[in-house]
């Protein structure tokens, strides 16, 4: 309902962390999102995973990818999902914990812009972004987005917005990318 709610005046974005195709699809045909987000470890989901997903999706329904950045490497990986997807997201990646992001940490944001760089689809960037880094991230990086989660939260609440600060860095970001 959400989604058919706002479908004229927004782009509705429905983050999964199934790792199952026939779990994502059955999401995205009751959610009818314009973007499915698969935000699993790369090798959860992997590039010919979402080569199948995007053919048993058919039009319409864009795919996004969220990729960790953790080196060097992983310029080819977001190479090689950008042949699928139509869009990245770059994130970090910490130990222990399930998918990429919702970390509140930054990344190497000289990997970031050499993805960016490399590749023909829009590039999103997260990772611990907030209205106090979120111009020197733009600066670094240039992508064509940006991405808020952790920052953006009650302080202490891994769910809760708190709309001041989700505020704050829509003006930041806004102003930086305009």
């Amino acid at each position: 309902e959400i989604a058919d709610a706002v479908r004229e005046i927004s782009t509705s974005v429905a983050l999964t962390m199934a790792t199952n195709l026939d779990e994502i699809l059955m999401m995205a045909t009751a959610v009818k999102p314009d973007i499915v987000h698969v935000s699993t470890d790369p090798l959860d989901v992997n590039v010919q995973a979402m080569r199948e997903l995007r053919d048993r999706l058919g039009p319409g329904t864009r795919l996004m990818k969220a990729l960790p950045v953790e080196g060097a490497e992983s310029v080819t990986l977001a190479k090689a999902f950008a042949t699928t997807c139509d869009y990245l997201l770059l994130d970090t990646k910490v130990e222990g914990m399930p998918g990429v992001g919702a970390t509140g940490m930054t990344h190497d944001w000289g990997v970031s812009r050499r993805i960016v760089q490399s590749v023909k689809c829009p590039v999103i960037l997260a990772g611990g972004l907030s209205s106090a880094n979120v111009v020197q991230a733009i600066e670094a990086v240039e992508p064509w987005g940006v991405d808020s989660n952790t920052s953006t939260n009650v302080p202490g609440d891994k769910v809760s917005k708190d709309m001041e600060r989700v505020s704050d860095f829509c003006k930041v970001a806004r102003s930086t990318m305009a």
